[in-house]
């Protein structure tokens, strides 16, 4: 699930939400460090000069094993279709 703000201001601020039901702190760690990395490599541009607040948050719909098991790609993927979404819709 991604959640975001959009501001006046030119600036992207990212964040990760990894409760404890997600996994043991490696698979935490590991989530928010590949959430690091793609957004230090990939900036979302916004209509108008916007920047935006935007929140990952890793829901408990899945199981300990689901995001054990997660590869970066499948990550990046997800990431791509959330936020092409929010580009659209800003």
């Amino acid at each position: 699930m991604v959640n975001y703000k959009t501001k006046s201001l030119c600036v992207f601020r990212f964040g990760w939400t990894a409760p404890k039901y997600v996994g043991n702190a490696v698979v935490r760690n590991r989530l928010k460090k590949w959430c690091r990395v793609y957004f230090k490599n990939k900036k979302p541009v916004f209509k108008d000069n916007k920047g935006a607040d935007i929140n990952i948050i890793f829901t408990k719909k899945r199981d300990k094993i689901f995001y054990k098991n997660m590869t970066y790609a499948e990550l990046k993927s997800k990431l791509d279709k959330a936020v092409l979404r929010i580009e659209k819709n800003v």
